[in-house]
């Protein structure tokens, strides 16, 4: 939850974080028929499969989901079914995509989403991350060439995978784009 309050009712196993623990609080087990009031800070992870409801009674509504969703053999990663991009749904959750692309490999165990925001500096590059990166661009743009790797473009953040861009080739990214990096970023 990046700002604001909502109430999320879960059908299903979920994990609450509370902000300002310090790092020392225990994560809590959502029970599915209790809502429960999430906070700026607040942490929640939904396993695949659980279904949830998010409320938020704000003026204005600054709520921030990621969603992870493994796509089906040969299929989209894009479920049938959400709402489009700047819909409104029925709780006055307003859908945003940042981007969207396929992930080869899914890794093995637990994993963590990762959500940052940074501003680039003509002249110098993006941080290096290890494991799979998306890179939302939120704002400008900017032209690079790929020198390890591939990359996937989301373009104005609609559906669909697009064909990897690959070593020495370029990309021009803007406001609306996304950038997905299977194998990290060095």
């Amino acid at each position: 939850m990046e700002s604001g309050t909502a109430t999320t009712q879960t059908e299903g196993p979920a994990v609450l974080l509370r902000s300002g623990a310090g790092g020392n609080q225990e994560p809590l087990d959502l029970l599915p028929t209790e809502p429960d009031v999430l906070a700026a800070g607040d942490r929640l992870a939904l396993p695949a499969g659980t279904a949830f409801s998010l409320r938020t009674e704000d003026r204005p509504a600054a709520v921030l989901i990621a969603e992870v969703t493994p796509p089906s053999p040969g299929g989209d990663a894009v479920p049938v079914g959400n709402p489009a991009t700047g819909e409104t749904g029925r709780n006055g959750v307003t859908v945003q995509v940042l981007g969207e692309a396929t992930a080869r490999d899914l890794p093995e165990g637990a994993a963590a989403v990762t959500l940052e925001r940074f501003t680039l500096t003509a002249g110098f590059g993006l941080p290096g991350y290890a494991g799979p990166v998306l890179v939302a661009v939120e704002e400008g743009g900017f032209a690079s060439t790929l020198e390890a790797g591939d990359v996937q473009v989301s373009q104005g953040g609609q559906a669909g995978s697009r064909p990897p861009v690959e070593v020495s080739g370029s990309v021009a990214v803007r406001a609306g784009d996304a950038l997905f990096f299977d194998d990290g970023m060095g």
